[in-house]
């Protein structure tokens, strides 16, 4: 973490103090633990740099092993503190495949009082807020221009002060410009992904599909998508088991819960040799749909494209635009797999990676490369168990 001397981070209506270690909102303090409160502060001083999950977890954890559900579990626990659902610009964004952002502007405010040796010690701080290190450090020259001893001329004194107040309103403006041209704040929704419901009888498409639906949707920066952890999180703390089957009226229940906007959930049955694809979305407020997309697939093999055109579909029309879609949307096959046995050992690896079944898990993945050696996840996720 950076040295600090005294300064404290202001965005909305919070304060970080990061050496009283302490979140405020106005005058009243939230709680945070440790991890969390580290958390909110390497965001904070990251502000609008793009973070990835592996370098948040190497500062955040530096000395301990945990998996990304941490990490995910964290982040749940800061937007519940900062109220994040409740606000039309969140301050925490999910990047899908690329990591987190903390997007509202932060501004560094010093104590008053502070002598300029102080301010004038080596401080690190991040590039990303380099501007407003400017805005400071031109505010600190005006001010040091004010406290010159009486001998110095007073033309001198009032040439440097124009200076300093002519570069400080440059910096401002151009700034903020800057800011908002490579950061323009995206929307975002924030959605719950409900189990596939497979009436086939055919076991390969339990759990794969509804894994291949999510690969899709992530690669969305328009979706939000509640974590894993958020959800099992949830479930517990509704008094249900954390691995119970998520239905349609139990994730509009966790939507709700979580303060996300839709629930997505989908289908697939069989008719004679004939396969029926559904996908719909649907408001947390009012169970209403609001999206939905329907497919028949003539082969077992067709399905996995099935998905790609139906994830397509629903977020075009949950309001992403067709230059986002035609930026972050590669086809599953070419995403993970094109085969649904390997996609099923792989999701099979993930559920016996949450059981602490270590073995099944590398087992799992095995099978899963061995289907399709070019499944570059699998290789992650075996990588991770050796």
């Amino acid at each position: 973490m950076p040295s600090n001397q005294g300064q404290v981070y202001r965005f909305g209506e919070f304060a970080v103090d990061p050496l009283a270690r302490t979140l405020k909102r106005e005058d009243a303090a939230v709680g945070l633990s440790r991890r969390s409160f580290d958390l909110l502060l390497y965001l904070v001083q990251n502000s609008g740099r793009i973070l990835s999950k592996e370098e948040l977890l190497k500062q955040i954890w530096p000395d301990t092993f945990v998996d990304e559900n941490s990490l995910a579990k964290s982040v749940s626990v800061l937007r519940k503190a900062l109220d994040d659902g409740g606000v039309e610009r969140p301050f925490i964004l999910t990047l899908p495949g690329r990591g987190y952002q903390f997007a509202a502007p932060v501004e560094i405010v010093y104590p008053p009082g502070e002598t300029s040796s102080a301010l004038a010690s080596p401080v690190t701080e991040p590039q990303t807020i380099g501007i407003l290190r400017e805005q400071r450090t031109i505010r600190t020259n005006v001010t040091e221009v004010l406290r010159e001893p009486t001998q110095v001329a007073p033309l001198r004194r009032i040439a440097v002060l124009l200076l300093s107040l002519i570069l400080l309103a440059g910096v401002g403006g151009g700034g903020f410009l800057l800011w908002r041209h490579f950061h323009p704040a995206p929307l975002s929704a924030s959605v719950v992904l409900a189990d596939f419901e497979n009436t086939t009888g055919d076991k390969d498409f339990d759990f794969a599909l509804n894994r291949a639906f999510q690969i899709e949707l992530e690669q969305s920066p328009f979706l939000d998508i509640l974590t894993h952890a958020s959800v099992r999180e949830t479930l517990m703390q509704m008094q249900i088991k954390a691995d119970a089957p998520l239905t349609p009226d139990l994730a509009r229940e966790v939507c709700e819960r979580n303060n996300a906007q839709a629930v997505l959930s989908g289908s697939i049955s069989q008719f004679a040799d004939k396969y029926l694809l559904i996908v719909s979305a649907s408001s947390c407020v009012t169970g209403k749909s609001v999206a939905g997309y329907k497919q028949r697939v003539n082969t077992k093999g067709e399905v996995l494209g099935a998905v790609d055109a139906a994830a397509g579909h629903v977020r075009r029309q949950l309001g992403e635009s067709a230059a986002s879609l035609a930026k972050f949307q590669t086809p599953i096959a070419q995403a993970t797999t094109g085969s649904l046995d390997a996609l099923r050992a792989y999701t099979e690896a993930l559920q016996a990676q949450d059981r602490g079944d270590s073995a099944a898990e590398q087992a799992l993945f095995e099978k899963a490369i061995s289907l399709d050696p070019n499944f570059a996840s699998a290789y992650r996720g075996l990588r991770a168990c050796y």
